[in-house]
Formats: structure tokens, sequence, C-alpha cells
């Protein structure tokens, strides 16, 4: 009896595996983290738009200045450039990240679909036959059906297992620095836009002209402290932004691309090493 100890234990973990599979319990358990990792990426490409949306307007300032009689241009939005850029190409990442996660859910919504169920079920019955069958007729036959059943399943459970160990690193390390920089980078659109509110005209003024608007913003500015200091200001408020959009960047690459990749690879390595010798 001890000689046939080995495949009663394992022909257990095939019938567990066989319902973790049907019930559907991995794939919901993964659905909740997709979805939460889905809405922060929303919410987090909506502030940052936001914030390039008032450095669009401040880049389209100009300010006339006539020191002594020497007309001089200052284009404030200029010194504002690499922030731009960097929310721009930011705006990039959130689309692959965004596009990453609503590709793992697809995947774990075809997971769940009845011939994903039947393919498993399938594979574990081979697995199944292979374990209680002592003599092979053909061992070239037997390493096919072993690697064609484990890929399978490594199919049918890769995904809801990686979605999980890449959110188990997020809540782990990654949330509390998401957290600083998404509440950080609200409190910075805030400021930012309340000093383009205030360089605006009053409400309730009709324009009275592209030329006039941009002396106005100049005499408000120049009495409050002067050009170069207000430049400073949005300077100083924007760059500390580019730190938070930074942190940003590092989650989502890391629990949306870095990570799934990781562990899918780590995934197709311990396949191979388990089919390594069937051949």
């Amino acid at each position: 009896m001890p000689r046939y100890g080995w495949r009663w234990a394992a022909s257990v973990i095939l019938a567990g595996v066989l319902l973790l599979g049907l019930s559907q319990a991995l794939d919901q358990r993964a659905a909740t983290p997709l979805d939460a990792a889905f809405q922060r990426a929303l919410i987090t490409f909506a502030v940052v738009r936001g914030i390039n949306a008032v450095v669009s307007v401040v880049q389209g300032t100009e300010v006339a200045i006539e020191p002594g009689g020497v007309g001089v241009v200052l284009t404030p939005g200029e010194v504002f450039d690499p922030v731009n850029d960097l929310i721009e190409r930011f705006s990039w990442i959130m689309l692959a990240s965004s596009t990453s996660l609503g590709a793992q859910k697809v995947l774990v919504e075809v997971g769940q679909a009845p011939l994903a169920q039947a393919l498993m079920a399938a594979a574990l019955a081979v697995l199944a036959w292979l374990i209680w069958r002592a003599q092979p007729s053909s061992t070239r036959v037997r390493a096919l059906l072993l690697r064609l059943a484990l890929l399978v399943l490594y199919l049918r459970f890769a995904v809801p297992v990686t979605v999980l160990l890449s959110d188990a690193i997020y809540e782990g390390f990654l949330a509390g620095r998401y957290q600083s920089s998404q509440v950080a980078l609200e409190t910075t659109r805030e400021q930012v836009q309340a000093l383009n509110e205030a360089d605006a005209l009053p409400p309730g003024r009709v324009d009275p002209g592209l030329l006039d608007r941009l002396s106005q913003w100049y005499d408000r500015t120049a009495g409050n402290l002067n050009v170069h200091a207000r430049i400073a200001l949005y300077k100083e408020r924007l760059g500390r932004a580019t730190e938070y959009i930074i942190d940003l960047i590092v989650v989502f690459v890391l629990q949306t691309v870095v990570l799934p990749l990781l562990f899918l690879w780590l995934g197709l390595a311990l396949l191979r090493s388990l089919t390594r010798g069937s051949g």
C-alpha cells in the first residue's frame, strides 16, 4: 500500500485543483485587485491631466515688459516644458498600464469560459491517468501528454495567480508610495490651479483683448511680487509634482508590467523544469 501513497496524494491534489478551477474562486479573487488597480489608474490619469491642462494655459501666456523703454517679452510657460513633457510621457505609461490591466481582466474571464474549464478538466484527467498507469505504452507519448496537460493548467491559472502575487507586493511595498504621491499630486493641482485663477481676469469682466489681458496680468503680478517671483512660485509647485509623478510611474510600471511579466516567466521556468526529465 505505501507504494501507492504518493499516487493517492497526487490524486487528492489534482481533485483540489479541479474544484478550485470549477468554483472560479481564484478568478473572482483576482478580479477585485484588478478592478481596484484599474480605478487607481483612471484617478491618477485624471489628476495628472488636470495639472497638464493648467500648465498648458500658463505656457500660452506672454508678458511684455519695457524696462527703460526697451521691449522685452517673457514667456513664463517655457520653463514648464520639462514638466509638461514628463506629463505627456506619463500619459503614455498610464495608457500602457491600463491596457495591461484590461488584458489581464480579459484573460481572467477567458479562463472562466466553459471551453477553458473543459480543457482544464481534460488536462487533470490526463495527469491522473499518467499517475495511475504503471507501464505506459510509449515513453514519448507519455512525455507529450504530460507537457500538454501542464501547459493547459499553466494557461488556466497563470494569470489569476500572477494578479494575486502582484497585488500582494503592491499592498506590501507600493501602496504607501502610491497613496502619498497621489494625495500630493492632488494638492499640487489645486495649488497650481489657484495660482492660475489668481492671474486670470476677475469674474464678470469682459476680456478686452489679448494684449490688454497680458498687460493686466503683468500689472497684478508685479504689484504683489514680480514676474520672476511668480514664475518661481509656479516652478516650485510643479517641481514637486515631478517627483510625485516619477514615484507613480515606478508604482504602475512595477505592478502592471514588470511584476506580471516576471511571475509569468517564473511560471514558464517552473513548467520547463517539471517537463525537462520527461522527454
